[in-house]
């Protein structure tokens, strides 16, 4: 065999093991990314900072979660957002819900935004969702709820003011902790959390 085909073979087998090497590295680099890209979509579970230390935590809880303590208010995307009264009722048609008054404030933004997380705020006025004691997710009750208000207030992203409407969930009659969580970014698993008892 000759230098030349010596010096091919050997130059073959260092570019195969660069390639396999770079394919590695990539698959590390990109797995990573979406490792976190996951963790900040999903979120990762654990105890929220903001849970009080003689609370013994809910089911589904993340540890970015914002719990309302009593005041009933968080801080979430840009949001100062106030649900209190929380109760049940009986809807003019009869439906038994569940309900909450809820405030929404922001500062003034100036001129038009391209900030995908503003635009996708809007999300955020039918992404309420309300678990029950027994673990049954429930979503809003659109016919019950009067949330046009927010909704019209979270679209105009780049316009600051306050809001207010009622969100709703029907009541399956259960007694015990309820959890009520609003999710305000598609992409984010940032959630406001009140714990509700009735």
């Amino acid at each position: 065999m000759s230098g030349c085909a010596k010096a091919l073979i050997i130059g073959g087998i260092v570019a195969a093991v660069g390639v396999v090497g770079v394919i590695v590295l990539l698959v590390v680099v990109v797995g990573r990314g979406v490792d976190q890209v996951s963790k900040k979509v999903i979120g990762v579970a654990g105890r929220p900072a903001s849970l009080p230390d003689g609370e013994s935590g809910y089911p589904g809880m993340l540890e970015r979660d914002q719990v309302a303590g009593e005041s009933g208010t968080v801080r979430l995307a840009g949001y100062t957002t106030t649900a209190t009264g929380w109760g049940r009722t009986t809807t003019d048609d009869g439906l038994a819900v569940i309900c909450g008054n809820v405030s929404m404030r922001s500062p003034l933004k100036q001129g038009e935004t391209n900030d995908v997380g503003d635009v996708l705020t809007i999300v955020g006025a039918q992404n309420w969702t309300l678990l029950t004691p027994r673990g049954a997710d429930v979503q809003v009750s659109t016919a019950a709820s009067d949330f046009d208000a927010l909704a019209n207030f979270l679209s105009r992203g780049q316009v600051g003011g306050t809001a207010q409407g009622k969100v709703c969930f029907p009541d399956a009659g259960e007694s015990g902790r309820h959890v009520v969580t609003w999710r305000p970014r598609l992409f984010n698993a940032e959630r406001g959390v009140w714990l509700v008892r009735l």
